[in-house]
């Protein structure tokens, strides 16, 4: 049987990965020049650094795990750092309830409030009941305004949009995630990027073929065109596994009018990331949010604060990143352009602050947006389509993990299928 993939991200490869212990010809197609999708990383001076702000929690066991087996177990390095919440330059840690009783930017009131929320959080592991409420509404049910106009609804508006435009069971699951990661985050020493090429490695000694910069034009039953390095190409397969996002899998694929509805349902958030070496610090911490005042940027994710080592040359990495739409002005700008804006804010955190280098990357798909009325799409598509990705993995957030959960998910159920 052959069975064609399309996506080389963390989904697709460990699908892969999973189907190449069985007799299957696998054939693999991903449209960039490196494997590992979002979780990709790009070179300087011979040193990986990832393309997006990437970490290993505590309770992934499924990446721990991978990690081990792919012979990285020691190389997993973990550290301590809060998530810190600015208002007006000053960050606040605000993980324990230590943390949350000395956060002045709210009253003792509304303290009490973040520390009854974040007892929930911490205690309840269902939320899927909750996927038909908005998020608007049910944290009204728990906490007073005051948080959800200094707190909760910046926040959303940082990452999403709205409170009511998404699922209380997602954004819950969010809250959950943090309460029981106790600060614990973990990088990979010499970068993810390794772990891919492994994973990949494994995928072609068991007979697999990966096909790089292949872009798919277009699903026509079991044939798949494709562009490859300019050159046209179409591949047959019995089965075909995707993890290209929905909103693109729609324009290529040709399928029934209710199939297209479906995909079409689905939404993403596009991203603005800014990764950039610095010699000055900005914040000792590694996540950092930005409530108040707005600046061009939502937050700097402290690469090295995660990872010591991660600067080629012993300088800081830090993360500038923005979501936002596509017809937002400065989606449109430069890199360059982009570069000064988030610069010209930056310093105003820390006037002397320098950018050595910069990378931009304008991700149009980058996080789904959970709606109240989200719903996950069957693995099993069409006749001969089946589907992986972070989206599928709802209400669980946008992780590694979550790809890998996905990816593996696929495979099975298309082991078991054959299996019946």
């Amino acid at each position: 049987m052959k069975i064609l993939l399309l996506g080389g991200g963390l989904s697709n490869l460990l699908a892969a990965k999973t189907l190449a212990k069985e007799n299957y010809e696998l054939i693999l197609l991903e449209q960039d020049s490196i494997l590992g999708g979002l979780a990709s990383s790009f070179k300087i001076k011979n040193h990986w650094i990832p393309k997006t702000y990437h970490h290993v929690l505590s309770n992934e066991y499924l990446m721990r795990t991978l990690i081990k087996e792919q012979g990285f177990g020691e190389k997993l390095l973990w550290n301590d750092s809060a998530i810190c919440f600015w208002f007006n330059n000053k960050l606040f840690r605000l993980t324990s309830p230590l943390d949350i009783l000395f956060f002045k930017p709210l009253s003792w009131k509304s303290r009490i409030d973040l520390i009854k929320i974040g007892l929930i959080s911490y205690f309840k592991k269902d939320w899927k009941k909750l996927k038909t409420k908005n998020a608007s509404e049910w944290l009204s049910k728990i906490v007073g305004e005051e948080v959800k106009k200094k707190l909760f609804e910046p926040l959303a508006n940082i990452k999403f949009g709205s409170l009511s435009s998404v699922s209380a069971a997602w954004f819950g699951a969010r809250l959950h995630e943090a309460a029981i990661n106790k600060e614990k985050y973990a990088y990979l020493e010499g970068g993810f990027q390794q772990l891919i090429e492994k994973i990949a490695d494994f995928i072609k000694q068991k007979g697999g073929k990966i096909y790089l910069n292949a872009t798919v034009k277009k699903i026509v039953g079991k044939k798949v065109y494709v562009n490859i390095k300019g050159k046209q190409k179409i591949f047959e397969a019995d089965k075909i596994i995707s993890s290209i996002p929905p909103p693109e899998l729609v324009k290529i694929a040709k399928l029934s009018k209710e199939k297209k509805e479906l995909l079409e349902k689905i939404k993403y958030q596009p991203m603005i990331c800014l990764v950039c070496g610095s010699k000055q610090l900005l914040t000792k911490y590694y996540w950092n949010i930005f409530i108040e005042p707005k600046y061009s940027f939502g937050g700097i994710f402290h690469h090295t604060a995660l990872y010591p080592k991660g600067g080629p040359d012993g300088e800081y990495v830090y993360y500038f990143f923005k979501y936002l739409s596509e017809n937002d002005e400065l989606y449109k700008k430069s890199e360059l352009e982009i570069k000064n804006v988030f610069l010209k804010d930056a310093k105003k955190i820390e006037p002397s602050f320098e950018m050595l280098w910069t990378k931009v990357f304008k991700i149009k798909n980058s996080s789904p947006v959970f709606s109240f009325d989200y719903e996950n799409m069957p693995i099993k598509f069409t006749d001969n389509i089946y589907l992986t990705g972070i989206y599928k993995e709802y209400p669980n957030t946008r992780t590694m993990n979550s790809a890998a959960k996905s990816g593996i998910k696929t495979a099975n159920y298309v082991l078991k299928e054959q299996k019946i």
